[in-house]
Order: structure tokens, then C-alpha cells, then sequence
């Protein structure tokens, strides 16, 4: 463990817990499904007033596809973010993987 997480001691809205909880079932169901990956990362830090959660996998990228064409699930999931006042980013390259990163205001 690189070190402790120090969170608010504050509950989330439960709307928002519920948006954010979605977005990253499905970004999680779609490296299973799509990635073929052999290793996931989850990274979780506080920014500023922010909850940031990264998921980075070794799969094969999203390719030089347009990241929003045929990507429902990468629409959905930033739809859900903005939804919450939060935000969604993608970065990938082919053949070498793809990094999540959900930004979720934290007051």
C-alpha cells in the first residue's frame, strides 16, 4: 500500500453515489468484455475538492477509432458524469492500453 486515503467524513448524495457507481460498473464490464487486458490498476486520490477514480488497463487500446463512434458506453459514462457536476477522461493508444478517469466533486 503506497499510502492512506483520507476521505471527508461526509456521505455522498445517493443519486450521485448511484450515477458514479454506474459509470464505473460499466467501465469496468467493458474491459472484461472489450480490453483483453491481463492487469487492471485502480487508482483512487482526492484532488482539491475532488474524488478522482482510475481505472488503467494493458489492453489493446481504443485504436485509431473515433472514441465516440460505436462507443455507447464511453457516451453513457461521461452523460452520467456530467450529470453529477463531475467529469469523465479517456486516454488509450492501440496495443497499449486505456486509463479512466472519473472526477466526482466531492461538496
Amino acid at each position: 500500500m503506497k499510502g492512506t486515503l483520507d476521505l471527508p467524513g461526509q456521505a455522498f448524495n445517493p443519486i450521485h453515489r448511484h450515477e458514479f457507481f454506474l459509470a464505473f460498473k460499466e467501465a469496468l464490464t467493458n474491459v472484461v468484455r472489450h480490453s483483453e487486458a491481463t492487469e487492471v490498476q485502480l487508482g483512487i486520490r482526492i484532488i482539491g475538492n475532488q474524488l478522482r477514480l482510475s481505472l488503467a488497463d494493458n489492453g489493446g487500446g481504443l485504436g485509431s477509432a473515433n472514441p465516440t463512434a460505436g462507443m455507447d458506453g464511453l457516451t453513457n459514462m461521461r452523460q452520467r458524469l456530467g450529470k453529477i457536476g463531475g467529469r469523465f477522461a479517456v486516454a488509450s493508444q492501440a496495443g497499449r492500453g486505456t486509463t479512466l478517469r472519473f472526477y466526482l466533486p466531492l461538496n
